[in-house]
C-alpha cells in the first residue's frame, strides 16, 4: 500500500483511511509515552535500525501524562487503535491479504467507472498495470512472456463485455493452454453452463463470492493439486509467519521483564521515600513540646523502626496512619486508619492508643452487638420540661465490607459505595424511615449552608480531616438521606461510608433509640458492615471503634458550665464536651454539646445510658446550684 500514501499529507491520509478520523492532538504529541513508536507505512522496507535511528525521547513530567490522561479520553480508544494497526502492518501475512483487498476493491471501483468508456489499448494499460500489483502483492515472480497472455486475458475479463469474455474463453480452451492458476474467467463460464437437472437452477446466477467457494461447485471433487512453486511459496510463508510470532513473543517478554524491573525499582524508592518521611515525622513530633496528643506518646522509636517498611494489602503505610498528626500538633489522638487491615498491621501504635483511650487492652474484646430493643423501658424523658435540653441525638458509624476508608477510596469507589446506599435507602417501608436522597454534588450553596446551620448536614472535612486525605474527590460521592420529618438522618461518605442519625427536639431518649434500632436493622439486611471479632464495628477514627455510638444532647446549662472544672466533672462521668458545631467547635450561646466519651468495651446500649445517667445527674447539680444548695 506505499504508493497509497505517497505525497505530503500521506500521514493524514493513513489515518483517516486505518480509523475514520483524525487523531487528536494530545495523543500524537504524546504518543511516545504510551507506546511503542509506531512505524511509518513509507518506511515499512527499511531496517528497524534505520527507522529508530532519527527518534529522539522526549520525557514528559507526571503532571503532565496525568493532565492528558483527564483531559483526553480518547487517549486509551487510540493506544488500542494503535495496538491493532501495529499488528497489521507488522505481519505479513496480513499485509498480504491487506494489499489483496484493497487491490480488489480498486479494480472493482475502476471497473464500474469506466465500463464502456476505454479503449482497447487503454483497457490492456489498465491491465497491465493491475497485473503488476497482483505480482508484487502476492509475492509471484513470472516473466513478461507469460504476463503478456495473461495481461490481455485480464484485459478483456475485467473491463470488456460478457461476450467478449465468453469469446476470450473458448478461444482459451480451444489453444489449449496450461496455466498454473485456471483462469477466473473459465471457471465462472463453465459453471455457468451447469444447470440442475432437477430444478434446472442456472448456478450462473449465483454471486461469484458463492461461485468461487469449493463446497458449492459442481465439479468440487477435482481438487488441484499445487505446484512445486506454489508449495515452495507457501513454505516461505510460514516460515516467515512463525519467525514473526516468535520476534512478536520475545519482544513483549523482553518489554514485561524491563517493566516489572521499574515497577520494582519505584516500589523499594517509593517505600525507602515513606521510611525516610516517617522518621521526620518522628523527630517532628519529639520537638514539639506543645504537643500533647496520644500519638505523640505512643509512638516510640522502637515501635517507628517496626512499622515504617510495612504496608497493608490496600498499600496503607504508616505515614498515612500519622500525617494528620503530624500536620496538627494540636490533635487530641492524631492518627487515623486508611483501611481495616491497619488495626492489625500498626498495632503497635493503635493498641496503646485505644487502651489509654478506651481504656482497652490488647487482650480485651469488644462484647456482642446489643442495642437495647428490649431494655427502652430503662430510658425515661430528661427534662419534660425542657428547660435545659434543646434536642437529642444519637448515632452511629458504619462501613461497608471490602472497601478502604476515606484516604484510599477512588472515584469509582465513592460511586459504588453511593449507589448501594441509595439502592439500600429505597427500599425502606416504615413511615417514619422512609425519606430522599440528596447528593451533594449539584446541591446549591444556599440549600448546603442552610441544612448545615440547622445541624441536619455535614461540610466539607475540617483541617484534622483534610490533612488525612479524607476529603478526596468532594463532593462526589457524598450525600444526605432523610425523612419528611428529618428525625432519621443518614450521611453517604463522610467521615465513614454511613453515619446513620436519630434525633429530634427535646429530652425523649427513648423514642430516639427506638427509631435508630429499627433503620439499624433494616440497612443490615441489604448491606454488609466491615465488623472485627476483637474490635467490633470498624472506622475511619479509632475514637469510634467498637459501638461507634454516640449518644449526645444540646443541653444549656448556665451555672455548672461556668465553673472551671466542668469538663473535668464531665470527664468522670465519662462525658465529653464540645461545641454544637461538632468535633473541635466552641459553644455558642451556653449551649454545648456533651455526649458518652467511651464507645469500646461495651454494648451499644450501655453506651446510651452512659449518657443519659451523665446527663441526668448533670441536670441535678444545675438545680442545686440555681437552688443555692
Amino acid at each position: 500500500m506505499d504508493w497509497m500514501y505517497a505525497g505530503p499529507s500521506s500521514e493524514i491520509d493513513r489515518e483517516n483511511y486505518l480509523t475514520g478520523r483524525k487523531v487528536d492532538k494530545n495523543f500524537e504529541q504524546y504518543n511516545e509515552d504510551f507506546k511503542e513508536a509506531p512505524s511509518k507505512i513509507e518506511s515499512l522496507s527499511l531496517p528497524v535500525s534505520s527507522r529508530c535511528a532519527g527518534a529522539v525521547a522526549s520525557k514528559r513530567t507526571l503532571l503532565d501524562l496525568d493532565t492528558v490522561r483527564k483531559e483526553d479520553p480518547l487517549v486509551s480508544i487510540k493506544v488500542q487503535e494503535e495496538q491493532v494497526r501495529r499488528d497489521i502492518l507488522e505481519n505479513p501475512m496480513k499485509m498480504k491479504c491487506l494489499r489483496k483487498i484493497v487491490m480488489k476493491a480498486m479494480r472493482r471501483k475502476m471497473k464500474k467507472m469506466y465500463k464502456g468508456r476505454l479503449t482497447p489499448e487503454e483497457r490492456m494499460e489498465c491491465a497491465r498495470f493491475f497485473h503488476l500489483i497482483d505480482q508484487i502483492a502476492t509475492g509471484q515472480t513470472t516473466g513478461m512472456e507469460n504476463s503478456s497472455n495473461s495481461t490481455q486475458s485480464f484485459a478483456n475479463e475485467g473491463i470488456g463485455s460478457k461476450h467478449e469474455r465468453r469469446k476470450n474463453v473458448r478461444r482459451h480452451e480451444e489453444d489449449g493452454q496450461n496455466v498454473s492458476k485456471p483462469d477466473e474467467m473459465a471457471r465462472y463460464s463453465k459453471r455457468a453452463s451447469v444447470r440442475s437437472s432437477h430444478t434446472g437452477f442456472d448456478h450462473s446466477r449465483l454471486p461469484k463470492d458463492y461461485q468461487k467457494d469449493s463446497r458449492h461447485s459442481t465439479d468440487s471433487s477435482k481438487k488441484r493439486s499445487l505446484t512445486s512453486v506454489e508449495k515452495e511459496r507457501l513454505l516461505n510463508e510460514m516460515v516467515q509467519n512463525a519467525s514473526w510470532r516468535k520476534e512478536q513473543r520475545d519482544r513483549k517478554l523482553t518489554k514485561l521483564a524491563a517493566h516489572e524491573k521499574d515497577e520494582l525499582s519505584n516500589e523499594m524508592g517509593a517505600t525507602s521515600d515513606v521510611q525516610r518521611t516517617c522518621e521526620i515525622c518522628f523527630e517532628q513530633l519529639q520537638r514539639a513540646e506543645e504537643c500533647q496528643s496520644l500519638l505523640k506518646k505512643c509512638l516510640t522509636k522502637a515501635a517507628l523502626d517496626e512499622m515504617k517498611s510495612r504496608k497493608t494489602s490496600m498499600n496503607a503505610t504508616l505515614l498515612d496512619v500519622i500525617q494528620s498528626g503530624v500536620k496538627n500538633l494540636d490533635s487530641g489522638v492524631g492518627v487515623y486508619a486508611p483501611d481495616a487491615e491497619s488495626y492489625v498491621v500498626f498495632k503497635e501504635l493503635f493498641d496503646p492508643i485505644l487502651e489509654k483511650y478506651h481504656q482497652f487492652g490488647p487482650n480485651s474484646c469488644q462484647p456482642a452487638t446489643d442495642l437495647g430493643s428490649n431494655k427502652l423501658d430503662q430510658l425515661c424523658t430528661l427534662d419534660p420540661e425542657r428547660k435545659y435540653i434543646q434536642s437529642t441525638r444519637i448515632r452511629c458509624a458504619r462501613t461497608l465490607s471490602g472497601y478502604p476508608f476515606n484516604p484510599l477510596l477512588t472515584e469509582a469507589n465513592y460511586l459504588e459505595i453511593e449507589n448501594k446506599v441509595k439502592n439500600a435507602l429505597s427500599a425502606l417501608t416504615e413511615e417514619d424511615l422512609r425519606g430522599t436522597y440528596y447528593p451533594l454534588k449539584g446541591m446549591t450553596a444556599e440549600v448546603q449552608q442552610t441544612l448545615i446551620n440547622d445541624h441536619f448536614l455535614f461540610k466539607e472535612g475540617d483541617r484534622f480531616l483534610q490533612a488525612a486525605n479524607a476529603c478526596r474527590f468532594w463532593p462526589l460521592g457524598r450525600g444526605i438521606f432523610h425523612n419528611k420529618d428529618k428525625t432519621f438522618l443518614i450521611w453517604v461518605n463522610e467521615e465513614d461510608h454511613l453515619r446513620i442519625i436519630s434525633m429530634e427536639a427535646g429530652g425523649n431518649v427513648r423514642s430516639v433509640l427506638d427509631r435508630l434500632i429499627r433503620g439499624l436493622n433494616a440497612l443490615g439486611h441489604m448491606l454488609t458492615f466491615a465488623r472485627d471479632e476483637r474490635l467490633g464495628w470498624l472506622s475511619f477514627c479509632p475514637t469510634n471503634l467498637g459501638t461507634t455510638v454516640r449518644a449526645s444532647v444540646h443541653i444549656r446549662l448556665p451555672m455548672m458550665s461556668a465553673r472551671t472544672d466542668f469538663k473535668e466533672i464531665c470527664g468522670k462521668m465519662n462525658l465529653q464536651v464540645r461545641g454544637i458545631h461538632g468535633e473541635h467547635s466552641e459553644s455558642e450561646g451556653g449551649i454545648y454539646d456533651i455526649s458518652n466519651r467511651r464507645r469500646m468495651g461495651l454494648t451499644e446500649f450501655d453506651a446510651v445510658k452512659e449518657m443519659y445517667d451523665g446527663i441526668n445527674e448533670l441536670i441535678k447539680m444545675e438545680k442545686d446550684m440555681e437552688n443555692g444548695s
